[in-house]
């Protein structure tokens, strides 16, 4: 947790310096937001895996719950694979 707060100062910091520097500046954001963003997934990652699909675990740890993959978004072109197969209408 302490780098995930360190990561967040860094990044604060590096968007307060952006503001009035140049294409460098922006970069350097840019590669300390890739930094966090990784550390959060992978933080968001070990709660999933210790919340074990209890609710009420992962709420209190301070993340929100995403929303399940509804059957709608299931059948959509973009979410369907071969682990989802379309029922085919039976003759």
């Amino acid at each position: 947790m302490a780098a995930l707060t360190t990561f967040k100062t860094d990044f604060d910091n590096a968007r307060a310096a952006q503001v009035d520097a140049g294409p460098s500046a922006t970069a350097a954001k840019n590669k300390i937001r890739e930094i966090l963003v990784d550390a959060l997934r992978e933080d968001a990652a070990d709660v999933e895996l210790q919340a074990n699909n209890d609710k009420a675990v992962l709420l209190n740890s301070g993340y929100q719950a995403a929303r399940a993959l509804t059957a709608r978004r299931l059948r959509s072109s973009r979410w369907r694979s071969s682990r989802f197969p379309t029922r085919r209408a039976e003759s």
